[in-house]
């Protein structure tokens, strides 16, 4: 079979439900007996997929980074802020996400990626998007910071998650909120620095659960940002995923294009720590179900 990595891995965004993402992956790693990274051109990821993406990109198996991940998600939203503090503070707090990056990626940087890493992020005061990479291109020059620190950057969802200041390199929000699906950031990224065309490229992008959410035109179309408040950041980072998969499927053609978003089963947030087993056991399916197309874009023949 032709190994040579043409293949781009393209990670949501979505808070706990990356546990859902991680274990697909790791169900791919270990019934077709590979390392992904090893069969990658490019990794990106957004937010949770951040993390995940960096987790590989260090070194880990996807068993490995679905096993932290479990470790992780009591740590950081195990004690969330009561509903009145919730409308003047974040739901949570950094602390120990600060702690569990820095302890699960050490002093690793950028630069130590076993594969072209690109991560979405916002930076707040300007509100220009940046996508922190290695050096994999002679015009790229920040590969040297931190991955616990990129990693929290991206994380960091208004509402849910603190804003991250960077000492020198301003203040930094969510990537999901221009790239929640960083499919496309994925293509740019591979086309412009690593010379990839896309004729021959692969894309490979898992989401993090579709929520079954729809409106009725009699319960929104007066709403407020009162009533909006609980649902305006799902909905954002709903459209911008939709929109980058069909933009990434016209780009390179379905045939070498394969997105994996479940459908959840109910109204599963972003911090919804009791659905870690049900989460799990969705992402173990969806790699039983796409085994074979998996396989086909690492592996296959062209």
């Amino acid at each position: 079979m032709d190994a040579s990595p043409r293949t781009i891995l393209a990670l949501d965004g979505g808070g706990i439900r990356g546990i859902l993402t991680a274990a697909c992956l790791a169900y791919v790693e270990e019934h077709l007996q590979i390392r992904i990274v090893k069969h990658l051109r490019l990794l990106t990821g957004t937010s949770t997929g951040a993390i995940i993406a960096l987790a590989l990109a260090s070194g880990m198996s996807a068993k490995e980074a679905l096993e932290a991940y479990k470790t992780a998600g009591p740590l950081i939203f195990g004690r969330g802020r009561g509903w009145f503090s919730r409308l003047f503070r974040t739901a949570h707090d950094n602390t120990q996400l600060i702690h569990w990056l820095q302890r699960t990626f050490q002093e690793k940087t950028l630069n130590d990626a076993c594969v072209p890493i690109a991560i979405p992020t916002l930076e707040a005061l300007t509100g220009r998007t940046r996508v922190w990479k290695d050096n994999h291109h002679p015009d790229l020059r920040e590969g040297g910071k931190k991955m616990w620190e990129v990693a929290l950057a991206s994380a960091a969802a208004p509402t849910y998650l603190p804003a991250v200041q960077i000492e020198g390199l301003g203040t930094y929000l969510d990537g999901g909120l221009w790239a929640n699906n960083p499919s496309v950031v994925g293509l740019i990224e591979a086309r412009r620095y690593l010379g990839a065309d896309f004729p021959s490229t692969r894309l490979l992008s898992i989401g993090t659960g579709r929520r079954k959410r729809h409106f009725r035109y009699q319960d929104i179309r007066n709403r407020g940002r009162l009533r909006w408040a609980p649902d305006v950041i799902e909905v954002v980072l709903a459209a911008q995923a939709d929109a980058a998969h069909e933009q990434a499927r016209l780009l390179i053609g379905p045939e070498r294009y394969l997105r994996i978003d479940e459908p959840l089963p109910g109204d599963i947030a972003l911090d919804d720590l009791r659905e870690a087993g049900t989460l799990e056991h969705l992402g173990r399916e969806a790699g039983m179900r796409h085994l074979r197309d998996v396989e086909r874009l690492f592996l296959a023949r062209e």
